[in-house]
């Protein structure tokens, strides 16, 4: 008779969450915003600008060699406000260079303008996100040392619940995983039905299939977890760390500043933390009483929210990360600052000693 699998997940309850970013946390970005870049021409040049791939090109290089002169200058725009700054992330440079060269060019304004319609954001950002979900999810996963060894030991921990939270399509990342043995957990289908009334407002899980189409194919899939993997983890895809909403009405508390929507972080950096659809994504997680700790490479999109919220983040310090965000990290009382993914469990672990 074959022994049967141990699991730490037997023996005691989940006492914190850990909410994991995907790209450039999970994944070597770094090594992959050429490719990605270079499947964005193509798509310019074939779908929505119809000029030659080798003048976008020459357009892209340009623009971004400016906003490399003075990154803090140059800022990922959403519904007019800052989502993040340009030199924070490899794919996050990638898409203000994309979004600066379509919109200083009338020629690909209007071509943008003509292509997109039945929007959730203007034409350009519409534009950005359909290259970044469209051609990402073509690129092969080159994973940071460590990911899947870490992940698993998450997965088999007694007092720690896993769920990677990110802005790409659910189905990219579950694809992905699945090629380090890990499927994607669902719920059960009463909870998933709950939290699908909310998420809905939140315009979470959005693609091809409406909202409720896509939670009743989940709902049917319930308790089909596969044969071929011994591991799950939750993935909630698309959840907009860069929506900004210029209207939003909530202040967060500051105990220097009192009552803020902009966190000042020196005299030349500051970040809008107007992000109502991230915002309601990290009540929705917190809302079952665990400790929430967040995790990812981008304290503008991954980390300030859940700062201001009382959350513990620790920000994972990929080759790309700015001095002023380590900075900002290390000095905060629920800030940590990791260089491995391996020491993730680390920190985690002395959170729940404490």
């Amino acid at each position: 008779m074959g022994r049967e699998k141990f699991s730490f997940k037997n023996l005691d309850k989940p006492k914190i969450k850990v909410i994991i970013d995907y790209d450039g946390t999970l994944t070597q970005e770094e090594k992959q915003v050429d490719q990605l870049a270079e499947l964005a021409f193509d798509t310019l040049s074939k779908e929505i600008l119809k000029v030659p791939k080798e003048i976008i090109k020459k357009d892209y290089y340009e623009i971004q060699h400016k906003i490399l002169t003075f990154p803090h200058k140059h800022t990922w725009k959403v519904n007019g406000l800052s989502a993040c700054y340009s030199n924070e992330g490899a794919f996050v440079l990638n898409t203000v260079t994309i979004q600066e060269m379509l919109s200083r060019n009338e020629f690909y304004k209007k071509c943008v303008e003509n292509f997109f319609h039945k929007l959730d954001y203007d034409p350009i950002t519409e534009c950005t996100n359909y290259l970044f979900h469209k051609n990402s999810a073509l690129l092969k996963p080159i994973f940071r040392d460590g990911v899947r060894e870490t992940l698993i030991e998450i997965i088999n921990h007694a007092q720690i619940q896993p769920i990677v939270m990110t802005n790409s399509k659910t189905d990219k990342v579950e694809k992905h995983l699945k090629t380090l043995g890990i499927n994607r957990r669902t719920v059960n289908s009463s909870k998933l039905e709950e939290d699908l009334e909310k998420e809905k407002i939140t315009d979470i899980d959005s693609g091809s299939k409406s909202s409720s189409e896509f939670k009743q194919e989940e709902i049917r899939k319930k308790g089909s977890k596969s044969n071929k993997f011994d591991y799950e983890i939750e993935i909630l895809g698309d959840t907009r760390q860069y929506h900004m909403d210029l209207e939003w009405d909530h202040y967060f508390d500051h105990p220097e500043f009192g009552k803020i929507q902009i966190l000042p972080i020196n005299k030349k950096f500051k970040v809008d933390l107007r992000r109502p659809v991230y915002y309601q994504a990290l009540l929705n997680q917190a809302k079952d009483g665990l400790k929430v700790i967040t995790f990812g490479d981008i304290f503008s999109l991954v980390g300030s929210v859940p700062l201001m919220m009382g959350m513990d983040f620790i920000l994972l310090k990929a080759p790309y990360v700015p001095a002023w965000s380590e900075e900002f990290v290390r000095k905060h009382p629920n800030g940590k600052v990791i260089n491995d993914v391996r020491e993730l469990i680390m920190e985690l672990e002395e959170i729940l000693n404490h």
